[in-house]
């Protein structure tokens, strides 16, 4: 009954996702039609030719009383970022919704914070990021560059399109279908702004990759902290039900097919997924998947597992998925890539995996029969990611206020 259940919700999910699709592409394709119909019919209306003024926009795709209930991801760090501008920074910033945004109105914008364009699409990101005097992007990942926003491929790191836009044929738009010419103007209009444009990242790698493409930009380095992180306590135990969970979404960038690969090399060790998936599931003996989220089980799965996976390949700007990890004072394996928040990781406090599954296979098997090792890198693991959690909102602010005032 219970594996029924599990096909039966593998299958609602499913259909969820594909209906969801055709909802945003259908609903891009009428928002296009509408706002060219728009643009005509008020060619000369006064509210078209009007420039409305706006001081200070705060500008995300999201209700900010919505985001109040989600911790996840980008979604913890907006917790963190809103709170604390709105407390310690001098300009009171209005959201989007609250201006009555219309794409055929003209803007002069002041001072624009803009949160995962892609989001809000990248017409109308486009257009605030031109129409705004100085602007402070947060990045979140690698949108502007990679239209997939997570640049692997060939479970690499890609960067074919960092010096010019040439994706391979199978990249699509990830989380939002859209289109590339809307794309191209994005990063066109990012690049023309360059010098008005503060990025907020969280890795020394992102910070070159910025520069590289962006030279006449700021980039600030800080850190990507959610209010939950704070809360993460240690719990030892004694007995381990399983060697490996994964910890990240089921996708190839987060290294879902990697852990596959792990899981079908190594038939007699044990390992956790916290998700479902049909076929997996009959296929893989050795995996025991049960969708389980962070207020819902996945804390508890974590504590009794050995090792937990976070095997992105992507250059990742920042994992929550690691750091909550290394909170919990758990014993982490991420993939060691070259230009990612894992660089800035010292390997003490984490282990380092090549990306090549039978190493790794072979280096896992290793740590996993050394217990005092696990623990080890487990409590270096808390001690590094207490400290990268000692924040100081305020002097971030400030830089942010400074450089929105020249």
């Amino acid at each position: 009954m219970n594996s029924l259940n599990n096909i039966l919700e593998f299958l609602w999910i499913k259909l969820k996702k594909k209906i969801y699709k055709i909802t945003i592409i259908a609903n891009n394709h009428l928002n296009n039609i509408f706002n060219c119909l728009i643009k005509n019919l008020f060619k000369f209306s006064f509210l078209t030719r009007k420039t409305h003024i706006v001081k200070s926009l705060f500008a995300f795709h999201l209700d900010l009383k919505i985001i109040k209930s989600k911790q996840d991801g980008a979604y913890g760090w907006l917790n963190y970022i809103v709170p604390n501008i709105n407390k310690h920074s001098k300009y009171k910033f209005t959201n989007l919704k609250d201006i009555n945004f219309r794409y055929f109105y003209n803007y002069k914008i002041e001072r624009l914070l803009i949160f995962f364009p892609q989001g809000l699409g990248y017409e109308i990101s486009s257009k605030l990021i031109n129409s705004s005097r100085k602007i402070i992007f947060y990045v979140n990942d690698n949108i502007f560059f990679c239209k997939k926003s997570y640049n692997t491929a060939f479970n690499k790191e890609c960067f074919k399109c960092l010096p010019k836009f040439n994706p391979y044929n199978n990249c699509e738009h990830f989380p939002f279908p859209s289109k590339d010419s809307s794309y191209i103007h994005f990063i066109n209009t990012l690049k023309h702004k360059s010098e008005s444009i503060l990025f907020v990242c969280h890795s020394s790698s992102n910070q070159k990759i910025i520069n590289s493409i962006f030279p006449n930009s700021k980039v600030l380095k800080s850190k990507h902290i959610s209010p939950e992180f704070k809360n993460i306590k240690v719990k030892r135990n004694k007995i381990y039900k399983y060697d490996f969970l994964f910890h990240a979404h089921m996708l190839q960038s987060k290294g879902y097919f990697y852990f596959l690969k792990l899981a079908r090399d190594n038939p007699k060790l044990k390992f956790f997924m916290p998700d479902y998936d049909l076929m997996k599931n009959f296929y893989y003996k050795n995996i025991t998947y049960d969708k389980k989220n962070w207020n819902n089980g996945l804390q508890e799965k974590i504590y009794e597992t050995k090792i937990v996976l976070c095997p992105s390949f992507w250059s990742s700007n920042f994992e929550g998925s690691v750091l909550k990890t290394m909170l919990m004072g758990k014993c982490c394996a991420i993939i060691k890539n070259a230009n990612s928040f894992s660089t800035d990781i010292p390997s003490e406090s984490i282990i380092k995996l090549s990306g090549n599954f039978r190493k790794d296979s072979s280096l896992l098997k290793k740590v996993l029969k050394n217990q005092p090792l696990i623990e080890r890198i487990g409590k270096n693991a808390r001690f590094w990611a207490l400290n990268y959690i000692n924040d100081n909102p305020k002097k971030d602010t400030k830089i942010i206020d400074d450089f929105l005032k020249d």
